[in-house]
């Protein structure tokens, strides 16, 4: 294996990163420095395309979660630089164009959190943990749209640092 040059994109930790069946994408996180709010894509890993250098109105965070349903990209959720978890929630059809959807009725979070497309493009959000105040949550939450969100399980008692297997399902998202 040959060792190719770095990414154009700076180093960083805590971002989205996921694939919508074409493109790979990195969006935001943690340089060590602050928080980013930039959106880069590419097509084979190696060449990478600058989309947005900063997502209008999307406030710098990092752990923010992410889901590529219904040929739109979603960001939702994450760590503002500070540690207060947010409930936005953001759709883009190209990675470039952003809209900020209602807020979430779920509380801010932005670690650990699970998230899974089924078959249906419902988008499926687990658990999550809120660094600012050390809470943990295990809710299950549904949405077709991203606008509105069903809670599928209500239980209060969360554990962090878990992961979610999709199994019978042939989507992957997160």
């Amino acid at each position: 294996m040959e060792l190719r040059d770095p990414a154009p994109w700076p180093a960083r930790h805590c971002s989205a990163w996921y694939s919508d069946g074409t493109y790979m994408y990195v969006i935001g996180g943690d340089p060590q420095s602050g928080c980013l709010t930039d959106v880069w894509r590419s097509a084979n890993g190696t060449d990478w395309i600058l989309m947005e250098d900063t997502i209008p109105g999307y406030s710098q965070r990092n752990n923010p979660n992410y889901a590529h349903a219904n040929d739109d990209l979603y960001l939702f959720g994450g760590e503002q630089c500070g540690g207060v978890g947010s409930n936005e929630v953001w759709r883009s059809p190209d990675g470039s164009t952003w809209t900020q959807l209602p807020d979430a009725p779920w509380s801010g979070r932005g670690m650990q959190v699970n998230s899974c497309v089924d078959d249906l493009g419902r988008i499926w959000m687990l658990g999550g943990s809120n660094e600012g105040d050390r809470r943990s949550f295990n809710e299950v939450w549904r949405t077709s749209d991203g606008m509105t969100w069903d809670l599928v399980n209500p239980s209060h008692h969360g554990q962090a640092g878990t992961g979610i297997p999709l199994l019978g399902s042939t989507r992957n998202s997160g």
